[in-house]
C-alpha cells in the first residue's frame, strides 16, 4: 500500500499527505502490542468508549486531508497528533478483545476510506479544466481499491473479530467523517448539517451496551501465600445453679474478603444479570467462598463485600462454674485468577485478572479458662449450739481488755498521787 516509508515531508514533499496518501499515520506512529483476545465468534458492535474515540479519530484523519488539500501546512501537524492520540486511546480501550492485527486493519481502513472520500468529493466539484479532474480522480480511484482491500482483509481472516456489518459500518463513518471536513470548508451549511446527521447516524450502529455475564475463578492455579491463627470471638459463661447447665456460645466471623482485583478492562460496562462466583478454598484452606453479583450493582460493589458467616455452638458449663470459651480461625492470604466474560451482544470476549484476598478456615472453639470453688457451704442444722460451743466475737473481747486495762491505770494513778501520813509515836519508857 505504501509508496514511502520515510514520513520527512521535507524529502518527498506534501503529495502523500493530500492526494494519493502514500504515506498513512500508521506508518508514523505504530501500535503498541495487545494480547490476543478470547473470542467465540465475530463482533457485532464495540463498547461506547471505543466507537467515540474511533468517530473521532476518522474526523480528525478528515480535518487533516482536507487541509494538506488547502496546503494548510501549519496546522496539520496538530492534526495528524490529534487524530493519532485519538486512535492511541481507541487501542487502549480495545486491548483484551480485539487483537493488534485487526486494530491495524480498522485504522488502515478508515485512513484510505477518508482519502478515497476527500479527492471524490473534490474531483465532483471540478466540471471544466480535466486535467484538474484526472488529478483528483485517479488517488480517489486508488484511495478505493486500497478501501475494499482492507474491507475484505477484515472479514476474511481464518480468525475474524469483526463482523462484515461492523467493518461495513466502520467504513462508512471514514467516509462520513470525510466528507464532513471537506463540506466545512467547500460546501454550503445545508450539505454539512446532513452529512453530520449521516455520521451520527453510522455511529449509532457501531457500539451498544457491553455486559458482564460470568466470572470463573481458576483454582487450579490458585496460590496460598501466607495463614496465621485469629481469634475471632471471646465468651464468657457462668452457672450459679446448683446443676450443669447447656449454654449457647454464639458468634459472627469473616469467611473472606477481597483486597484488590487486577484486569485490564478499558470501557464501561455492567452487569448483565444475576449470578454467583466462588472457590472452596486454596489448599488445606477451606473457606468457601462465594461472591453475589446482581445487574443493579457495579462489579467492585459486589467482589468487595465482606462474607461473613455466623456460628453457634452449645456448651456445657458445671454447677457452681464460670468458663470463658474462645473462637479462632485459620485466616489465608490468597492469590486466586478468574477470568471475567463479557457479551458484546451476542457474542463473548473473556478477559482474565487476579484476585487477591483473605478467606478463613472454619471456625472452632476451646475452654480455655474454668473458676470452679472447693464446694459449697454446709447447710446449718437448726440446733442452738451450746455455750461452750459458742465463740465470742473478737470485738468484744477486745472491748472487754481495753476496759480492764483502763481500770488498771486508774488504780495505779491514784496509789501515785494519795499521801499517806507519818505520825510521830512517842517512845515509852
Amino acid at each position: 500500500m505504501q509508496q514511502f516509508r520515510d514520513c520527512n515531508p521535507q524529502k518527498h514533499g506534501r503529495k502523500g499527505f493530500n492526494l494519493v496518501a502514500d504515506v498513512s499515520l500508521a506508518d508514523c506512529f505504530p501500535i503498541t502490542a495487545m494480547p490476543t483476545p478470547s473470542s467465540d465468534g465475530p463482533l457485532n458492535i464495540l463498547p461506547i468508549d471505543a466507537a467515540e474515540k474511533l468517530k473521532e479519530y476518522a474526523k480528525n484523519e478528515g480535518e487533516c486531508c482536507v487541509k494538506a488539500l488547502r496546503k494548510r501546512e501549519e496546522s496539520e501537524t496538530d492534526t495528524v497528533s490529534d487524530a493519532e492520540h485519538r486512535f492511541s486511546s481507541f487501542t487502549d480501550i480495545c486491548r483484551g478483545f480485539l487483537s493488534e492485527k485487526t486494530c491495524e486493519k480498522i485504522k488502515s481502513l478508515l485512513t484510505s476510506a477518508v482519502k478515497h472520500r476527500v479527492n471524490f468529493e473534490k474531483c465532483k466539484r471540478i466540471k471544466i479544466q480535466f486535467w484538474k479532474n484526472a488529478k483528483y480522480a485517479g488517488p480517489a480511484g486508488y484511495q478505493k481499491c486500497n478501501m475494499e482491500h482492507h474491507y475484505k482483509s477484515l472479514i476474511s481472516r481464518a480468525k475474524q473479530e469483526i463482523s462484515e456489518n461492523l467493518a461495513k459500518n466502520i467504513k462508512r463513518i471514514g467516509k462520513a467523517a470525510a466528507s464532513l471536513a471537506f463540506l466545512s470548508s467547500f460546501g454550503s451549511s445545508e450539505e454539512r448539517n446532513q452529512t453530520e446527521r449521516e455520521l451520527d447516524d453510522c455511529f449509532e450502529l457501531i457500539h451498544g451496551n457491553v455486559t458482564i455475564i460470568d466470572m470463573k475463578f481458576i483454582k487450579d492455579k490458585a496460590r496460598l501465600i501466607s495463614k496465621t491463627p485469629q481469634v475471632v470471638s471471646r465468651m464468657e459463661m457462668e452457672n450459679k445453679g446448683d446443676v450443669a447447665q447447656t449454654m449457647k456460645f454464639t458468634f459472627m466471623a469473616t469467611k473472606g474478603k477481597t483486597v484488590s482485583t487486577n484486569h485490564t478492562v478499558n470501557f464501561n460496562y455492567k452487569i448483565g444479570s444475576n449470578f454467583s462466583a466462588g472457590f472452596p478454598g486454596v489448599g488445606e484452606i477451606s473457606c468457601q467462598l462465594s461472591f453475589d453479583f446482581s445487574h443493579i450493582q457495579y462489579f467492585q460493589e459486589c467482589i468487595n463485600k465482606t462474607i461473613t458467616k455466623s456460628y453457634e455452638f452449645d456448651l456445657v458449663v458445671p454447677a457452681h462454674c464460670t468458663q470463658v470459651a474462645r473462637a479462632t480461625v485459620e485466616e489465608a492470604k490468597m492469590e486466586v485468577p478468574y477470568e471475567l466474560v463479557f457479551d458484546f451482544q451476542g457474542t463473548t470476549r473473556s478477559v482474565e485478572g487476579l484476585w487477591k484476598g483473605v478467606g478463613c478456615s472454619e471456625a472452632t472453639y476451646s475452654i480455655y479458662k474454668t473458676d470452679k470453688p472447693d464446694g459449697p457451704e454446709p447447710e446449718p442444722d437448726g440446733r442452738e449450739p451450746e455455750l461452750g460451743e459458742r465463740e465470742p466475737p473478737l470485738f468484744f473481747v477486745v472491748i472487754i481488755c481495753l476496759f480492764f486495762h483502763s481500770i488498771l491505770l486508774l488504780l495505779s494513778f491514784l496509789i501515785s498521787t494519795v499521801e499517806v501520813p507519818i505520825y510521830n509515836i512517842p517512845n515509852r519508857k
